[in-house]
């Protein structure tokens, strides 16, 4: 039976809260070198709570890219699952890992990208992927990197699912990974809204927030959604770029227009008094959420704008 690697991001939300010690804000170290070996000590280091990555993850989009792993696609074909983790690299779902928090958003407390390095957020973002993919782990002989899993899956379907964020992190590592495969049409990646992708474009699906209407859900899982959607009438065919690219297509020929929105712009005072007062109503409260709830009453705010300020104000 033909195997299709799947790819798809961690997630912010997780089942068990990570320690100090694990949460990517407490490393020291000014370069990312440093940050990086000291983030990997800590991982490896013995004693404390570890949780296969299938259960330590949470959310929608997690709960859809879980039951892909072993499911079967079209008559010939099996799913599996690996997860690309800014903290870890890329994991299998029975890896077994410490809550942690870390990410390739800029904004975030947890960045990779750490206040020395914010001129140049790409260039950290690619070489903390680069670091944290030679660290071989404590689970013996399996990819640590996608060049390592096409390298060891050639013929196979390759699919990546992931943010823009993501895809710019990881993107020499996916370089690689297409010059592995016997074919490059077997490498496709699913970002809703992604144009260009640094000479990878031509390995994009194209897709994006129309098709949000088809398949369900919260603009934050509409590539895992599309994804289930897409894999789920393949019929016979294997999901090469071309197959995919077809039935997107036929997709978006059917996908309404974008509502279009006339929302009223607030100043950053403004933003601030609203995020404070909803922390204090619920201190639990997640950025993307709370900036939901911030544009259903009929506002405007930049995502990145709206996290700073919340991690501004959680911090304040």
């Amino acid at each position: 039976m033909n195997e299709i690697q799947l790819v798809v991001t961690c997630t912010k939300k997780k089942s068990l809260e990570p320690e100090r010690d694990f949460m990517l804000r407490h490393v020291r170290g000014r370069s990312t070198a440093a940050r990086a070996a000291d983030w990997l000590a800590r991982l490896a280091g013995s004693g404390g709570e570890r949780v296969p990555a299938r259960e330590l993850y949470a959310g929608d989009h997690w709960s859809i890219a879980r039951d892909f792993d072993g499911a079967a696609v079209g008559r010939q074909a099996r799913i599996r699952v690996w997860v690309a983790s800014a903290g870890y690299g890329l994991l299998a779902l029975d890896n077994r890992l410490r809550p942690y928090s870390a990410t390739f958003a800029v904004q975030h407390p947890d960045s990779v990208v750490s206040a020395a390095c914010r001129k140049a957020p790409l260039a950290t973002q690619r070489d903390w992927w680069s670091l944290v993919t030679d660290w071989p782990g404590p689970w013996g002989g399996q990819p640590r990197s996608l060049a390592d899993l096409a390298r060891e899956h050639r013929r196979s379907p390759l699919i990546l699912v992931a943010s823009e964020v993501y895809l710019r992190a990881l993107c020499d590592d996916l370089a690689e990974a297409r010059q592995q495969l016997v074919d490059p049409k077997l490498l496709s990646i699913v970002s809703a809204g992604t144009r260009t992708l640094d000479g990878l474009q031509g390995s994009l699906v194209a897709c994006d927030a129309r098709l949000q209407s088809l398949v369900g859900g919260a603009r934050g899982s509409l590539n895992i959604r599309l994804t289930r959607h897409l894999l789920s009438g393949l019929g016979a065919s294997l999901p090469t770029l071309d197959v995919l690219n077809t039935n997107c297509g036929q997709l978006l020929a059917q996908a309404p227009d974008l509502k279009k929105y006339e929302r009223r712009p607030l100043t950053d005072q403004q933003v601030c008094r609203f995020i404070a007062q909803a922390i204090k109503d619920d201190p639990s409260l997640r950025p993307t959420p709370l900036l939901r709830r911030l544009r259903d009453q009929g506002y405007a705010c930049e995502y990145s704008r709206f996290v700073k300020l919340f991690h501004a104000g959680r911090e304040a």
